[in-house]
């Protein structure tokens, strides 16, 4: 009885793993990345040995690929105007970001290599309604949070239209 039960079990997971090595190593791959394509003896060696691991193993992997689509989207990184401190002015900005470098290999500019794109943000935003301060921490990577350092720029409605962001470091 419990003889049968085991049998069955590594049976359904046999077949479970050549359904799998079948449609995903050989049907779904690239003709130049088939099973066997690159290395046929180390295939020929290694086949045998992960389809009993997976005979034995099955239920783990279906239980992976269950808990892979189950698994949340991750957030995407914005800013909100509750994240924004006080506001600027950005001749003060500018003057608090000017880099000195005395190797002289950064450019003696507001935020140094990144001027071009402070520029650009500039030109995008309305720098009547103030320049924000933020900080914020990115969890979009949920294995390497960030913080995240910048300024960013609101409309009339007070929502945050553009953002210019120069320090991002782990939050680790």
């Amino acid at each position: 009885m419990i003889m049968d039960i085991l049998l069955g079990y590594v049976l359904i997971g046999l077949v479970i793993s050549l359904i799998y090595t079948v449609y995903y190593r050989i049907i779904k791959t690239p003709a130049n990345d088939k099973l066997f394509s690159h290395e046929p003896l180390k295939t020929l060696l290694i086949l045998p040995v992960a389809l009993t691991f997976t005979s034995i193993a099955w239920p783990y992997f279906i239980y992976l690929k269950i808990e892979e689509h189950n698994r949340p989207l991750p957030v995407k990184f914005a800013v909100e105007y509750e994240d924004l401190s006080t506001p600027s002015s950005v001749p003060d900005v500018e003057k608090l970001h000017i880099i000195d470098d005395p190797l002289s290999a950064v450019p003696p500019l507001p935020f140094g290599f990144l001027h071009h794109t402070w520029s650009q943000f500039l030109k995008v935003i309305d720098t009547n309604n103030g320049i924000y301060p933020f900080e914020k921490v990115d969890k979009s990577n949920v294995s390497f949070p960030q913080i995240k350092k910048g300024y960013a720029g609101i409309d009339k409605q007070k929502n945050v239209t553009f953002t210019f962001i120069y320090c991002s470091k782990s939050a680790r």
